[in-house]
């Protein structure tokens, strides 16, 4: 790619807390920093030990990254017959054509699973 990004850059990897955790430490400290955790998570996600826990046990994750971390997050946590929906976009991607085709494909994915998904906003 000529825009200096990796191919990898635009692929999502199922998260797995056994080899990654770290990268979630540097993500929780962007939502932090930007200000993003209160628009993002609900409220006792601000504690690091509830957010590290909450992606380790209860939902499954993708994730895409480049050399700045995280910038492409996805995640579901099934319940009934559906799932709570969740997504987040780092700042200087969320109008790229390539963060639409991610939250696409995660959209996609999580309807061949869930019947019906439930996003706050």
């Amino acid at each position: 790619m000529g825009d200096g990004k990796s191919s990898t850059d635009y692929v999502l990897h199922p998260y797995d807390w056994r080899g990654e955790e770290w990268l979630l430490l540097d993500w929780y400290h962007r939502l932090i920093t930007s200000g993003d955790m209160v628009t993002t998570m609900t409220a006792d996600m601000k504690h690091l030990s509830n957010f590290l826990m909450y992606f380790r046990t209860k939902v499954t994750l993708a994730y895409s990254a480049d050399n700045d971390g995280i910038w492409f997050a996805s995640w579901v946590e099934p319940i009934m017959s559906g799932a709570f929906f969740g997504a987040w976009i780092r700042k200087d991607k969320r109008q790229s054509p390539t963060a639409l085709k991610l939250l696409t494909q995660v959209y996609d994915e999580a309807f061949k699973v869930f019947v019906v998904l439930i996003g706050l906003s």
